[in-house]
C-alpha cells in the first residue's frame, strides 16, 4: 500500500525544481546549518574520528584541532561532517560541493574532500587535497569539487584534515554549500556507454542504456544529444535524436548533420512528467571529419619498350589514404593480381592502359575508393627467335661471342630497329643440384638398411644418383618427446590423472614409454568472493506479500531458502518467523561461493503486553525516521524506554503528568525490531515498533 501511495504523490508532483542549494552553512561556531532545501532534513556539522573543538576557537565558523601528522588521506583521519536525507519520496542529487577553510601555522596542511551515500559504508574521494589558507580567523581561501554523486536518500560529506604539524593546530570551515536537485523517487539515470568513433556525413545508429526509480513515468524515453563540448540543453525537448522507447537501451541516431567534434555525449531523459538531470553516457563521442583520398600513377623508365619486355609503373601523390591503402592494379580497366604501389608488367601491347585502384583505410575517407589517371603504353613489334637449352650444373655453353654457365634468358640482337628486331633469345636452364635426406631414428641396439648397406650407429651417409641429385641419410637415436596438459580445477577440489589424485597447483609428469614423457600443469582457480547485502531485512507481514531478492554480489547469482521461488520471497499473511536466505554465484571456471542473510517475518503493529490503565499511541509504524507517541491517563511520572531486540537500551526519558506528546528521531539508529515500553505508577505497557 506504501508504494501505491508514493507512486500517486509522484505523478501529481512530478519533478523538482532545477540545480539549486540542498545544504548551507554559513558561520554558526556549534556547526548549526543555515538552511536547507525543501524536502530534506539536516544535521548540523559534527566533528569526526578524534577531531575535537578548540579551547580557544574562532568567532566565527566551525573550529577543529587534533588532527594528526600523517600525509596520507585515509577514512580513519579526523574530520568534519555534515550530513542531510531526502524525505519520503524523494531522492538527493548533488552536483558540486564548497567551502572556505583556513588553518593555523600548525594546522591541517591538507583537506580531502569526500561523500557517502549508503550512510557512511562507503566513502568516495576526490582524488586530490585542497589546502586552507595559513592565516587569522575568517582569512579562508574556497575549494570546491564538481562531480555527479548517485542519488541518494541521505547524502554524507566530509572534509578530512591532516598533515598538521601539530595537534593544537586549528583548522576553522566557513560557508559549506552543497549543490544540486531534490528530485521525487521517479528518477532517470543514463548507463556508462561508449560510441565510435564516428565520421561526420553518416547517420550512426547507438543504443543508450538506462534505468529509473520510481513508477510515475507515463511518456517515451528519449535520447538527447549535447553541443559539441559535452553542454545539454536546460529542457527535455530539443536536441532529441530517438524515437522514443518505453525500455531500456534506447535506439537512436546521430544524424548525418552534426558537425565534427569529439565532446559530444547522451543522455536519457522523458517528458512526461519532465526529467532531464539523469547524468550522461560518461564518454566523449568523437565525430571525425571526413577526407578525400587521391593519387596518381606515373612510369619507371618510359611508356614504350618491346614487345616481350617490361615496363615499370609507380603510384605517386598519394593522399588520405591511411596507414595500409589497398592498391590494385588494371590492364585495360581489367584487375590484375598485382597489388601495392609498384608494377613490373611484361605481357603488355601496343595501345594498353595502365591505371590503379586505391581502396583508403583512413579514417572517415569518403569515398574509400577512388582510381587513378591512365597511361597509354606503346609496344614495338620483334623478329624474335626463341632458343632453349639445358645445362647440367658446372657446364658451359658460348652465345653470342660469350660463354654462359648460370640460368637466365640471353639475347643477341643480330640487327636494330628500335633496338627490337632479329633479337636471338636463349632461354638457358641450369639444373640446380638436388639433395634430399631421409632422417631415420632407431633404438639403442637396433639397425637400419639403407641402399643395400646395414647401418647400428648414428651417421650421415651421401649416395649420388645423378650428376644433379645426391641423397643423403641421417641416422639418430629417438628424441625423448614430451607433451604437455594443463587442466584447472577449483579451490577445495581435486585432479585424478593417470591414477593419482592431485588437489593443490603445480607440474607434474608421468613417463608413457621411453621415449615419451607427458608433464601435466595443473592450476586451482579461487572461488569468487560472494557478499550478499540485502536492502531490508524486515518484511511486514500484516498482509500476504512478495519480495523481488537483490543485493547480491556479484550480479547474476541464485537466491535460496525458507519461502524462496526463482528469486522471489512469498511471505504469507500473519507469518511471524526468522530465516535465512543464500546467495550463491559461480563464476567462468565454475567455481563459486556464498553468502547468506537473515530476515526477520514479522507482523509489524500489536501491543505485545500492557498493564497500563492508560491510552497509547505510536505512529508512523513500521517508521522510517520519526516516530511519535500519544499516552494520556497516566499516574504520577511516567519513564519513556526504547530497547533492541537484545535487550540493550537505546533511548530513555521521563515525564511529569498524566499526557505524553514526544518525537523521537530514529535516523540514527539500525533497521530493526525495537520495544517501546511506558511506566507509570499505576503499571506499564509496550509496543513493537519497526524501524526499516
Amino acid at each position: 500500500m506504501k508504494k501505491i501511495l508514493y507512486a500517486t504523490f509522484l505523478l501529481l508532483c512530478g519533478i523538482s525544481a532545477a540545480q539549486a542549494q540542498i545544504y548551507s552553512y554559513t558561520n554558526d561556531t556549534a556547526g548549526n546549518y543555515s538552511s536547507i532545501a525543501a524536502n530534506t532534513t539536516a544535521l548540523k556539522l559534527i566533528r569526526y574520528n578524534g577531531a575535537t573543538r578548540p579551547g580557544s576557537p574562532c568567532g566565527t565558523g566551525f573550529s577543529s584541532n587534533n588532527l594528526t601528522n600523517t600525509t596520507t588521506y585515509s577514512t580513519s583521519l579526523g574530520a568534519v561532517e555534515a550530513s542531510v536525507s531526502a524525505a519520503s519520496g524523494y531522492l538527493i542529487n548533488a552536483t558540486s560541493f564548497s567551502v572556505g577553510m583556513r588553518r593555523s601555522g600548525t594546522g591541517p596542511a591538507n583537506v580531502r574532500m569526500a561523500y557517502s551515500t549508503d550512510g557512511g559504508t562507503t566513502w568516495i574521494d576526490k582524488g586530490s587535497d585542497d589546502a586552507p589558507n595559513n592565516a587569522g580567523c575568517g582569512s579562508t581561501t574556497v575549494s570546491s569539487w564538481i562531480t555527479a554523486v548517485p542519488s541518494a536518500a541521505t547524502l554524507k560529506f566530509r572534509l578530512y584534515g591532516f598533515n598538521a604539524s601539530s595537534t593544537s593546530g586549528t583548522w576553522q570551515i566557513l560557508n559549506l554549500t552543497i549543490d544540486g536537485t531534490v528530485n521525487t523517487t521517479d528518477s532517470i539515470f543514463t548507463g556508462a556507454a561508449s560510441f565510435g568513433p564516428f565520421c561526420e556525413g553518416v547517420n550512426d545508429s547507438i543504443n543508450v542504456p538506462f534505468t529509473t526509480s520510481g513508477s510515475g513515468f507515463t511518456g517515451l524515453f528519449q535520447v538527447q544529444l549535447s553541443d559539441a563540448s559535452g553542454v545539454f540543453p536546460n529542457d527535455a525537448t530539443s536536441n532529441i535524436i530517438s524515437a522514443g522507447s518505453a525500455i531500456s537501451p534506447v535506439p537512436a541516431v546521430i544524424p548525418s548533420t552534426t558537425p565534427w567534434a569529439n565532446g559530444y555525449r547522451v543522455r536519457v531523459v522523458n517528458q512526461s512528467p519532465t526529467y532531464y538531470t539523469s547524468g550522461d553516457n560518461g564518454s566523449n563521442i568523437v565525430i571525425n571529419q571526413s577526407v578525400t583520398p587521391s593519387f596518381s600513377v606515373l612510369p619507371l623508365a618510359g611508356t614504350s619498350t618491346c614487345a616481350g619486355q617490361s615496363l615499370g609503373f609507380t603510384t605517386a601523390s598519394v593522399l588520405n589514404g591511411g596507414s595500409s591503402p589497398v592498391i590494385t592494379w588494371y590492364i585495360n580497366d581489367s584487375a590484375t593480381t598485382v597489388t601495392g604501389s609498384l608494377i613490373t608488367y611484361t605481357a603488355l601491347h601496343d595501345g594498353d592502359t595502365v591505371s590503379a585502384v586505391l581502396v583508403s583505410n583512413a579514417q572517415c575517407a569518403v569515398p574509400t575508393t577512388v582510381s587513378s589517371n591512365k597511361t597509354t603504353v606503346t609496344i614495338y613489334p620483334t623478329a624474335a627467335t626463341a632458343l632453349y637449352d639445358t645445362l647440367c650444373p658446372g657446364a658451359s655453353l658460348s652465345f653470342g661471342g660469350h660463354t654462359v654457365s648460370t640460368s637466365g634468358v640471353y639475347r643477341d640482337t643480330l640487327q636494330t630497329v628500335h633496338s627490337c628486331d632479329s633479337v636471338l633469345t636463349l632461354h638457358l636452364y641450369v639444373k640446380t643440384l638436388r639433395t634430399s635426406t631421409q632422417s631415420v631414428a632407431i633404438c639403442q641396439g637396433d639397425s637400419f638398411v639403407w641402399n643395400g648397406t646395414t647401418y647400428h650407429s648414428a651417421a650421415t651417409v651421401h649416395d649420388t644418383i645423378s650428376c644433379d641429385s645426391i641423397s643423403t641419410l641421417a641416422l639418430t637415436y629417438k628424441t625423448v618427446q614430451r607433451t604437455p596438459l594443463t587442466a584447472a580445477i577449483c579451490a577445495g577440489g581435486s585432479y585424478v590423472w593417470h591414477g593419482t589424485t592431485y588437489t593443490t597447483q603445480g607440474s607434474y609428469s608421468d613417463t608413457v614409454r621411453c621415449d615419451s614423457i607427458v608433464t601435466l600443469t595443473l592450476t586451482v582457480n579461487q572461488n569468487p568472493t560472494v557478499a550478499y547485502n540485502p536492502a531490508d531485512t524486515i518484511i511486514c507481514s500484516n498482509t500476504a506479500t512478495t519480495v523481488t531478492l537483490s543485493g547480491g554480489s556479484p550480479t547474476s547469482g541464485v537466491f535460496s531458502g525458507s519461502f524462496v521461488t526463482a528469486g522471489i520471497l512469498h511471505v504469507a499473511q500473519g507469518i511471524d518467523t526468522a530465516i535465512y536466505i543464500s546467495y550463491t554465484y559461480s563464476d567462468a571456471n565454475q567455481c563459486s561461493g556464498a553468502d547468506s542473510a537473515h530476515f526477520f517475518l514479522h507482523i509489524c503493529e500489536g501491543i505485545s503486553e500492557t498493564s497500563l490503565n492508560s491510552n497509547i499511541t505510536i505512529y508512523p509504524n513500521p517508521t522510517e525516521n520519526k516516530l511519535h507517541i500519544d499516552a494520556s491517563d497516566l499516574s504520577g511520572t511516567s519513564t519513556v524506554t526504547l530497547t533492541d531486540m537484545l535487550g540493550h537500551v537505546v533511548f530513555t526519558s521521563t515525564a511529569s503528568g498524566p499526557v505524553i506528546h514526544q518525537d523521537l528521531d530514529l535516523s540514527g539508529y539500525e533497521k530493526g525490531l525495537y520495544l517501546l515500553t511506558i511506566r507509570d505508577g499505576a503499571g506499564t505497557g509496550t509496543k513493537q515498533v519497526v524501524k526499516y
